[in-house]
């Protein structure tokens, strides 16, 4: 299935969904939602790639280029604050920049009246300086010395859940499903993942992310490719059946097959010839006895974290395009939707 501008709007809308609280009747907690920080300085195109510069905190420094679903992330120690951004990428580039930051509109937002804490604030501005990364051969090239810069940050808080009408199910009765597989062999690391989401039960559609991340050095870099998958590409077993069965048959940038079988009581088997083209590695094998795999069942919304953990165990840190989890370094669906609700 192809990626569509409907597919992505309904995904969106799906993730703004999974950010609801439970129903009334489910006796949900008191929702707390970590601080977060984000700069963001958008770059000029690069042969096609979207690039930007990210920090999530003040120690580490992203290079991120996007073009439609294949991704490039480069992170380095660098100093960052609402004044100065700096990160050295060895002989892939460097970034020395002034930022010229205010406070956006007449005040900063405010938490809804259901929430406790600090009120989140977002500084705009511009940026000036020096962005020279050459980059890696025949991908992403990028130069600047001014340009439009963003910081968005929220404090640790606590929300009353919204009461909603219902028998204690989630949002239009959603299932959500997720598989996780990794392996690690001469410096390098292999990451699968997929997520599988139902409405009453049936299969609606799915994404799917491969890719690799090593080290240059001091230099983290991850090269993830993702896709959009209907039901038919993508098929996990009810909850509860025994054995647990996930079966991947991927459409193109993907290739190939992978199954995951695991029995009550026995070892899992996850095996197939899945492969994906990621950039500056080519074609990469995301299937085989070599991988770890695990896979979470929550039922939505109130047991949604109950899966992180275990994700997060598998998984170096990818590339924003699939970060779905939450691993508190990057942007995601659910904490976006999280972070515009309070705004």
């Amino acid at each position: 299935m192809k990626p569509n501008g409907k597919a992505l709007v309904l995904l969106c809308a799906i993730a703004v969904l999974l950010a609801l609280p439970a129903a009334a009747n489910a006796k949900a907690q008191p929702e707390v939602h970590p601080a977060r920080y984000l700069l963001s300085i958008e770059l000029p195109e690069s042969q096609g790639w979207a690039v930007s510069i990210l920090a999530y905190d003040h120690h580490q420094v992203y290079l991120r280029a996007q073009r439609g679903f294949a991704s490039l992330s480069y992170h380095a120690p660098g100093r960052v604050s609402s004044r100065r951004v700096e990160a050295d990428f060895g002989s892939l580039g460097r970034i020395d920049l002034t930022l010229d930051l205010d406070a956006r509109g007449t005040g900063v937002p405010r938490l809804h009246g259901r929430c406790t804490g600090r009120s989140p604030y977002e500084l705009v501005g511009r940026f000036r300086g020096t962005v020279d990364f050459p980059g890696e051969p025949n991908l992403v090239s990028v130069s600047a010395v001014r340009g439009q810069a963003k910081i968005q940050r929220s404090f640790r808080h606590a929300c009353q859940p919204i009461k909603l009408a219902g028998h204690g199910k989630g949002p239009l009765d959603l299932g959500l499903s997720l598989f996780g597989a990794r392996s690690h062999e001469n410096g390098r690391t292999t990451s699968f993942e997929a997520v599988g989401i139902t409405i009453e039960s049936e299969p609606l559609l799915g994404i799917i992310g491969g890719g690799v991340s090593e080290h240059l050095g001091e230099v983290g870099i991850s090269r993830t490719t993702a896709a959009l998958v209907s039901g038919k590409e993508l098929l996990f077993s009810v909850p509860g059946m025994d054995p647990e069965r996930v079966r991947v048959n991927a459409p193109r940038p993907f290739f190939g097959k992978a199954s995951y079988l695991k029995a009550s009581g026995e070892p899992p088997l996850y095996s197939g010839n899945l492969r994906v083209r990621v950039p500056g590695a080519g074609l990469v094998a995301l299937a085989g006895p070599a991988f770890a795999t695990t896979l979470c069942r929550p039922r939505l919304p109130d047991e949604f974290d109950r899966c992180l953990p275990q994700l997060r165990e598998l998984r170096e840190p990818m590339a924003d395009a699939f970060d779905l989890y939450g691993s508190g370094s990057h942007s995601q669906p659910l904490a976006l939707a999280r972070l515009s609700s309070l705004r």
